[in-house]
Order: C-alpha cells, then structure tokens, then sequence
C-alpha cells in the first residue's frame, strides 16, 4: 500500500492570476503532484494525463490543475449538479471528522460540499453549503482538448479546516481528485492519495505543508 503523500506547498508572495494561464506565470514554478496520481485501490496510473500544484497565503489556498478533455460529452451545467458523474476535478479538506469538497467540471460548473462528518451520505443536502469568497475559472489550454481550471478558496470559507504542524511548518490534510466516466460506462478515479474506495477517506489524505 501506498504510505500517505506530503506536499509542500509554497507561500504565494502575492495572489496568482485567475486566468486559466500555467506557462509564463507563478504556476509554471511551482512544484506539481501530476507524477504522484494513481488509481483509486492502487490499481496503477490512468491512461488520461492528470497534474496539480497548489500555494497558499495567509486568506486563500490555490489550487491550478490541467487535465486531459473528457472522453464522454461534458453535460452539467448547473452549480452544485452530480459533476463526478461525468467529468470533474476535485480537492477535498479535512475538517474533524468530516471535510470541504470542491469540484468543478470543464464547463466551469462547481459543486462544493461541506460534510460535517464522514458518515453523512446525503451529498445533495451537503451541498446546501457554498463556500463563501469561493473563485475559479476554466480554459481550454491547447489542440489538444486539454482544461485548465484554478481555484481561490479562502480560508474563511472552510473555517472548520484540521490544522496540524509538520517539520515546524504548518499543514492541512486533503485530497486532490479527478472522477472520469469512460465511453463504456466504468470510472477513471484518479488519486493523489492512497484512497482504497472513496476520495474522502480521512486516514488516507495526504499533508499539504504550508512552506513559507
């Protein structure tokens, strides 16, 4: 079994542009997770190219992904629809024994969650919850059909976040997530961690340092 990711992640000296933008900016720098993708149960890398990177200032986290385009028609177009049921990248945070989920889909459709407990099973009525300050933009990056998509999510919009120290550094602990529908109508559940069935399983997230 996979032991538990760490990530440093760097301070921004100042907020990174919102633009769908990697090459030439601050995310062209930053360190990315894309080699650390796996399957979801171990069960080796996905054929469709995943990466991330994130930073972090003392109001928001950031968080820039690219992805592959999907290999299914995209058709989820209001906030808060079943986006992991056909294409979505997705960031969990652990909160106590519960966590924030945000994901949003190559339409630039979010849907964020916030369970309280792990338990909960009534995704829609988490959903209720939108986290307050929350931005993000999606682009289409090339030729290729590949998506970008960035993220801001303030702090104060998951106040709940478990905070820990690691090394004398500050971290959180979280999950950086893609749900795939192939053409034939099995899953693409790409991972940063080493979850064995679902994204959220708290033992398994990985430590996002927040290096200064």
């Amino acid at each position: 079994m996979r032991s538990r990711p760490t990530y440093c992640c760097k301070r921004a000296t100042q907020p990174p542009p919102l633009d769908g933008i990697v090459s030439d900016t601050i995310w062209a720098d930053t360190e990315s997770m894309g080699s650390a993708f796996h399957l979801i149960g171990g069960a080796g890398r996905s054929a469709h190219f995943l990466e991330a990177a994130a930073l972090w200032d003392d109001d928001v986290f950031y968080v820039s992904y690219v992805s592959d385009p999907s290999p299914v028609p995209v058709t989820k177009k209001d906030r808060d629809d079943d986006l992991f049921n056909e294409c979505a990248v997705e960031i969990f945070l652990r909160a106590g024994n519960g966590y924030y989920e945000i994901e949003v889909n190559p339409l630039g459709v979010v849907l964020d969650l916030y369970f309280p407990n792990v338990e909960e099973e009534d995704w829609r009525e988490m959903a209720k919850y939108d986290v307050p300050g929350l931005q993000w933009i999606v682009k289409s990056m090339d030729d290729r059909g590949r998506w970008c998509t960035q993220i801001a999510i303030p702090w104060a919009g998951v106040p709940e976040v478990s905070r820990a120290e690691y090394e004398g550094n500050p971290c959180v602990f979280g999950n950086f997530a893609r749900s795939q529908t192939l053409p034939d109508g099995s899953y693409d559940l790409t991972t940063w961690s080493p979850a064995e069935k679902a994204f959220c399983e708290l033992d398994k997230m990985g430590c996002i340092i927040l290096s200064s």
